[in-house]
């Protein structure tokens, strides 16, 4: 018997808004990517493709956004002999896309939204396969997804699989677990609500293999105690982060081997649609954020400065607009009487505290 394999993505956030960083057009990139993408899990005869939540990049996605993906991932699913003759298909089992739902799929991180959603939308036609529930492909393999929730970036519970006799139809022997967390090889080193791969590995229910979503620069494939953590970054890169401006979109190829012959292992494969960063992504927009914060910080530490001088000051602006305006003398020595008394108030009730 063959061995089973899927093609493992990353988030994919699609959106019909062009992001800042973006030089190019976004959804034709990403178009090209989910192209190659379905390509490669059908050369490699793949059971399906496994994208780990964010299939979109805001809930309130338009229907013209939506009727686009849901369009391109009918026909690259239903890939076959005719579009690749050089590829025979399996014809055990069709090619699925397995997902969950990630954060950016659900109204604030609420699972219970899902149907209302552009996500729920491409479930409901079975465009997507939701792993919520338990899936079967067969041959000893269980398959579960646990969507993105408020608790799962910190709480690694939400990476287990429960073990109870009753749960299984029948003790399967490989055990995959699709989730969409802040989950991490190693602290980050400063304040950030995460889950440590280590501390999921070292638990009895952790699963054989766990697929990840949520963290976009991703930490490829490692294999920690008896857990397989897969997690080949995204696809879409949104931010012109230098991480994503060094980075090389990717996916990995996982491959489990049939009737007990070996443990899962995985390879990663760079996606030749994908450009190099410095072509795609500008951090222009970014250094005139810097410089607008910097300047804004700059002013505020100026008028710090200036506070204990402030009535002076104020003095000088009632003249001043007194001068250019050429305002009659009595009218500028009534407004100067008049913040001589606010002074005098103020100090009043300074030392009555």
């Amino acid at each position: 018997m063959n061995d089973i394999k899927f093609i493992v993505t990353g988030d994919l956030h699609w959106t019909g808004k062009n992001p800042k960083a973006r030089l190019d057009n976004y959804k034709e990139a990403l178009s090209l990517k989910l192209k190659e993408i379905f390509e490669l899990a059908l050369h490699h005869k793949c059971k399906g493709v496994i994208i780990p939540g964010d299939i979109f990049d805001s809930p309130g996605a338009s229907l013209s956004v939506i009727s686009e993906l849901g369009n391109l991932l009918y026909q690259a699913s239903k890939m076959d002999v005719k579009t690749n003759p050089s590829v025979i298909p399996d014809p055990l089992c069709p090619m699925d896309i397995f997902t969950i739902a990630g954060n950016h799929d659900v109204y604030s991180g609420n699972k219970n939204t899902l149907n209302r959603t552009p996500y729920g939308l491409l479930k409901q036609f079975r465009i997507l396969t939701h792993i919520e529930e338990f899936v079967f492909p067969g041959f000893g393999l269980v398959l579960q997804g646990h969507s993105y929730n408020a608790e799962i970036t910190d709480k690694a519970l939400s990476y287990y699989l429960p073990h109870d006799s009753d749960f299984y139809i029948d003790e399967p022997r490989i055990k995959m677990l699709v989730t969409h967390g802040m989950l991490l090889d190693k602290a980050p080193g400063y304040e950030l609500r995460h889950t440590l791969m280590s501390d999921v590995a070292e638990h009895p229910n952790a699963p054989d293999i766990l697929i990840n979503g949520h963290e976009h620069n991703g930490f490829g494939i490692k294999k920690i105690n008896n857990t397989l953590f897969i997690n080949p970054g995204s696809i879409g890169r949104i931010k012109a982060t230098e991480e994503n401006i060094n980075r090389i979109p990717q996916v990995a190829l996982l491959t489990i081997p049939t009737e007990g012959k070996g443990d899962p292992f995985a390879e990663l494969i760079p996606l030749k649609s994908a450009k190099p960063g410095h072509e795609v992504l500008s951090r222009e927009h970014i250094i005139e954020e810097k410089k607008r914060k910097e300047m804004t910080q700059k002013f505020l530490e100026l008028l710090a400065e200036e506070g204990e001088s402030k009535y002076q000051d104020l003095e000088q602006v009632v003249k001043g607009i007194g001068k250019r305006k050429h305002l009659p003398k009595p009218i500028v020595n009534e407004a100067l009487k008049r913040l001589a008394e606010a002074r005098e108030e103020g100090d009043h009730e300074q030392r009555s505290r």
